[in-house]
């Protein structure tokens, strides 16, 4: 059986939420079923520190798609979840960049307009 490097495996999996200034992050990496745990995770850190925060944080989030390498269905879920709890924070939520797989995934899904892909006109 041959060995597997799991270590090298798991660092071309990573995806992750790098948080670049006031209300401005990039989501990069893979987003699938196998890095869709630790993204929700890292949505959800956020968004409670957000809410405790409130005071000192902007109003506004916008996340960066540029980085996105691949996508499935998952991501979509991923997306819709941090737009609810950007809701229930009260803050305002919109995605930059976003990558031809992921906006056709959106666009057929029929879940654009609650993406506010509509209103990317930038790609």
């Amino acid at each position: 059986m041959p060995a597997r490097n799991g270590a090298g495996a798991a660092a071309q999996q990573a995806a992750e939420l790098v948080e670049l200034g006031a209300g401005q992050f990039r989501l990069q990496g893979p987003l699938d079923l196998s890095t869709m745990p630790e993204l929700a995770r890292q949505g959800q850190r956020l968004f409670k520190r957000l809410r405790r925060d409130s005071t000192s944080q902007p109003q506004h989030l916008e996340i960066d798609l540029g980085g996105v390498e691949r996508s499935s269905s998952a991501a979509i879920a991923l997306l819709l979840d941090w737009v609810a709890q950007a809701q229930h924070a009260g803050l305002g939520l919109s995605f930059a960049h976003w990558p031809d797989a992921l906006r056709r995934i959106a666009l057929f899904s029929n879940v654009d307009g609650l993406l506010g892909i509509e209103t990317d006109q930038h790609g």
